[in-house]
Order: structure tokens, then C-alpha cells, then sequence
């Protein structure tokens, strides 16, 4: 798992799509532990918090462009992939924006981070900056 996140670091992959990708999918799959370490990343890197915010409706936000949405629509295929099926039309979309190296690490990413989030919902990982129990 390491050794594929060095690799998807060196990507051609835009490092704020790449965030946006992981908070999504940590959203989708509700791993708290990764909402906050790649929420707090992104902020680190500028991505605006509104951005970060809409991400779960990237489909009615504005604040998205056409590549981006390419990026989340497939990492919500694919972290929904038992019943969406990574139907061809969304993967033809995705290719308008992608090269085949691109879709090939974007899709990575997303394996990665769906992976990630099992692991740490797995053993309990909680975020860092937790508030102690009153």
C-alpha cells in the first residue's frame, strides 16, 4: 500500500483532484480518520473549504469543473461499483478528460483510498484531533 502511494504521488494526476477524490470516497465509505487527514491536507494545499464542503454533491455544485466532475462521478462508480457497475457512458466521459495512463492512476487512486478506508474502519482509526469524551 505504501509503495502505490508513492507511485500515485508522482502522477500526472492533479494533486487537488486527487484530494477531492479521497475525501469523497472516505465520505461515501464514512471513514472519519480519512475525512480528516485528507481534509486537513487539502486545506494545507489551498483547496478552498467550500469545495472540500460541496463535495459529496459535486453533481448540483458549481463549484467544480467538467474534469473534476469526470474524476468524482468515477470515483462514485467505482466506490458504489456492486451496483453501478462502472457503467461504459460514465467511463467514456472520464476518458473525454483522461488519458488512458490518467484513467489507468486516477482509477488507482480511488482502489487505493477505498482500500485505505477499510483498513482504517477496520481497526478503528480515529482522527487525530478527536475531543476527549466528557
Amino acid at each position: 500500500m505504501g509503495a502505490l502511494n508513492r507511485y500515485l504521488a508522482a502522477t500526472k494526476i492533479d494533486r487537488e483532484i486527487r484530494l477531492l477524490v479521497e475525501i469523497l470516497v472516505s465520505r461515501i465509505n464514512g471513514c472519519s480518520y480519512c475525512i480528516d487527514r485528507h481534509t486537513k491536507a487539502a486545506l494545507g494545499e489551498g483547496v478552498d473549504q467550500k469545495r472540500i464542503d460541496c463535495v459529496l454533491h459535486w453533481q448540483s455544485s458549481p463549484h467544480y469543473s467538467a474534469r473534476e466532475r469526470a474524476a468524482l462521478g468515477w470515483a462514485h462508480a467505482l466506490t458504489h461499483v456492486a451496483e453501478t457497475h462502472a457503467p461504459q457512458a460514465l467511463h467514456d466521459a472520464v476518458r473525454a478528460h483522461f488519458d488512458e495512463t490518467d484513467m489507468i492512476d486516477l482509477t488507482l487512486i480511488i482502489s487505493v483510498m477505498n482500500a485505505w478506508n477499510r483498513m482504517a474502519i477496520a481497526f478503528d482509526r480515529q482522527p487525530t484531533s478527536a475531543l476527549p469524551d466528557t
